[in-house]
């Protein structure tokens, strides 16, 4: 219930990006359940491609990064890579180069942590979505 509150005290523009996030990332998760990665990235940059200019772009990267945060932790099952994949998709429809790192880290038999894998987004030199303090030991597979 507190959330319905905070979510209508919002500004307008804060409510119409915080319902777009949602959107995205549910059909963002169901699609990587569903389809090929490849599939799904195709979809992700048609939906980039739609230019919005109606929002409004004072310090978007952040707000982005903020919402996707909110509204993942209030959906089930959604993964860094389809929150990544969410704010790359949302940050290039408003004009922005976002990065999309996708990225290993070895597994240390000494502390028995496995292999692992992270996803994370990039935007005019800062971390807006999937930032972990461990980040530099994470082996980029994937500059996009």
């Amino acid at each position: 219930m507190r959330s319905w509150r905070r979510f209508w005290t919002l500004p307008p523009s804060d409510r119409r990006l915080t319902v777009r996030v949602a959107a995205l990332l549910v059909a963002t998760r169901v699609g990587l359940w569903l389809l090929p990665f490849s599939t799904v990235r195709h979809l992700l940059d048609r939906v980039a491609r739609r230019s919005d200019t109606r929002a409004d772009r004072t310090n978007l990267p952040a707000r982005v990064g903020w919402v996707v945060a909110a509204v993942a932790r209030r959906l089930p099952a959604t993964t860094c890579l389809a929150q990544a994949l969410a704010a790359d998709a949302l940050l290039r429809r408003h004009g922005f180069s976002p990065h999309l790192r996708i990225g290993v880290r070895e597994p240390d038999r000494a502390d028995g942590r496995p292999l692992d894998s992270h996803a994370w987004v990039e935007c005019g030199g800062t971390v807006v979505v999937g930032a972990l303090d461990s980040l530099v030991s994470y082996a980029v597979l994937s500059h996009q």
